[in-house]
């Protein structure tokens, strides 16, 4: 089926539209995927969520060129998958360090009583 043809089926909001595009551009958009994420899951989750995109974006949109809308989107949900993981894990890191510094600083009730004998 042509891009045309897809387009038209989105229109119709025909499920089938969706099977069209897998069947046409799965290896080019997986492509683009796996280019940015690092993991399988995260890259079919990335997959589900272009398929949903591309759903929610036509209509109103007209593409006149679907696989470049299609790479668009594809390459912008990697994009923010990266910054989910990279957020996630540079939040963890920081967890870490700071559990390891509670044993490095004395206790808070006996700093805080500590200072206020020494200031009054």
């Amino acid at each position: 089926m042509d891009d045309k043809g897809i387009i038209e089926l989105l229109f119709k909001r025909s499920e089938n539209a969706l099977d069209e595009i897998k069947r046409k551009y799965s290896r080019l958009y997986g492509f683009v995927i796996r280019n940015a994420v690092d993991n399988e899951r995260d890259a079919e989750e990335c997959e589900n969520d272009l398929l949903l995109s591309v759903w929610n974006s036509i209509p109103p949109a007209r593409p006149d060129n679907l696989s470049a809308f299609i790479c668009k989107i594809a390459r912008r949900i990697g994009i923010d998958k990266i910054r989910y993981n990279t957020r996630q894990k540079r939040n963890s890191d920081h967890v870490v360090m700071l559990s390891e510094l509670d044993e490095c600083l004395p206790d808070r009730d006996s700093a805080c009583g500590e200072r206020g004998n020494d200031i009054g």
